[in-house]
């Protein structure tokens, strides 16, 4: 029998037996009813990883990213200066649950041989232009990174913090322009004193002097096996990506899920950790019989709409995965049957979503909208000029840091 290029169901009487010898461009003889199914060449939308996590490195043996998922894949990129730091940094990262690391070079010119401002521009910039699969910087060549966080946790080591804060805040615009999220570090020293405290926290917060939802700042420090005090932010990658794997990417990544395998340092009394909280410094804390865990979700922004990680990381997962689903239909007729499949696409992508707990609603249709036509998000002059307009919305959920207990006692007499 030739090989059928289509799938051809047949309906009704003696055309069931006729029909398992059809070929493609066969002449239909016998009567019935024949349904022949023709792929619309758009697939469903899949989602895009969320927990691809770059670290940016000066230690790299050579120039170009490499991608490790086991500690094993580490021998032989990195320099021996730098392997110490590296591997504890991977390891970190990957027993807190991460799979996936992406090592990306930086030239190491500073007096330190770390990361530097001047330094910048071969190692964040060079991640801007190769991290994303549509950014209009790419410049062809390798296949792309696609990133969702990025660590730089060598950074922290600077010993001049007003170098370390330039660097974070380029990093920030970096990751900004991939709809990517920074994870920032506390110093090691901050203005030549150890950390060690809360008002520390908040000077660097200020220092830093960014307000952006692509970032967020973590006010505590690992602690090694000897007893120093190390960069968090590859343990705190490793949470994000566990936290995506079991609950998806709309969870916080803290609470008492959000567990860490070495202690932290500083501790913060209940009333330091408020002020950080506001602050949007999140906080780790040690929780009686739970150990270490990671307490606060929220980013640097002063926007009250990107002010949590989920919040902001589901916002960039949807308009991502949406973004690159969609090409498919790049030079199609800009015409009502290319509208309809475009919102198809994106409410079956929003309705997975949907089915997996992303949205705080009773229906999909408390939960988002996919709205796209004439006169609804195009004018003609857009449709003219080529270009098609997608508004969605949706519902996101927030994590419940504020839990109010209402307790009334009834049913106790009454003394007179």
């Amino acid at each position: 029998m030739a090989k059928l290029t289509k799938r051809e169901l047949v309906l009704g009487g003696a055309a069931l037996a006729a029909a398992p010898g059809l070929a493609a461009g066969q002449v239909y003889r016998t009567p019935g009813v024949y349904i022949e199914e023709i792929p619309s060449g758009l697939r469903a939308i899949q989602p895009l990883a969320t927990a691809e996590t770059v670290l940016v490195t000066s230690f790299l043996a050579e120039s170009k990213p490499a991608r490790v998922r086991f500690m094993g894949e580490l021998k032989g990129l990195v320099r021996p200066e730098g392997r110490p730091l590296v591997e504890g940094w991977a390891e970190a990262f990957f027993s807190h649950g991460g799979r996936s690391l992406y090592l990306f070079p930086a030239k190491d010119s500073s007096p330190d041989g770390l990361i530097g401002s001047a330094e910048t521009l071969t190692g964040f910039e060079g991640l801007r232009r190769a991290g994303a699969l549509w950014s209009p910087h790419w410049p062809g060549g390798e296949k792309p990174i696609h990133t969702g966080i990025i660590i730089a946790p060598e950074v922290a080591l600077l010993p001049d913090t007003a170098d370390a804060a330039s660097v974070y805040r380029i990093a920030t615009s970096v990751a900004e322009s991939l709809a990517a999220l920074m994870l920032i570090d506390t110093p090691e020293v901050l203005n030549g004193v150890p950390f060690s405290t809360w008002t520390q926290a908040r000077d660097w917060r200020a220092q830093l002097g960014i307000n952006n939802g692509h970032a967020a700042l973590y006010g505590n420090r690992a602690v090694s096996t000897s007893g120093a005090s190390r960069p968090i932010t590859p343990s705190i990658a490793g949470v994000i990506a566990r936290t995506d794997v079991r609950r998806g990417v709309w969870k916080a990544p803290a609470g008492t899920e959000a567990s860490l395998n070495h202690p932290i340092t500083p501790l913060f009394a209940s009333a330091e950790e408020g002020v950080l909280n506001t602050e949007g410094v999140n906080i780790c804390k040690d929780l009686p019989s739970l150990g270490p865990v990671v307490w606060g979700a929220r980013t640097l922004s002063g926007n009250n709409e990107d002010r949590f990680i989920p919040v902001r990381r589901l916002r960039d997962h949807i308009t991502q995965s949406l973004r690159w689903g969609l090409q498919v239909l790049v030079a199609e007729p800009n015409e009502e049957p290319t509208w309809r499949a475009a919102r198809a696409a994106a409410e079956g992508f929003l309705s997975g979503l949907f089915r997996n707990g992303a949205f705080p609603a009773a229906s999909p249709n408390e939960a988002f909208f996919v709205r796209c036509g004439l006169g609804e998000t195009m004018s003609q002059a857009d449709i003219d000029q080529g270009r098609m307009i997608i508004n969605v919305g949706f519902a996101p959920l927030k994590p419940a840091e504020f839990i109010v207990d209402r307790i009334t006692f009834e049913g106790f007499a009454v003394t007179p």
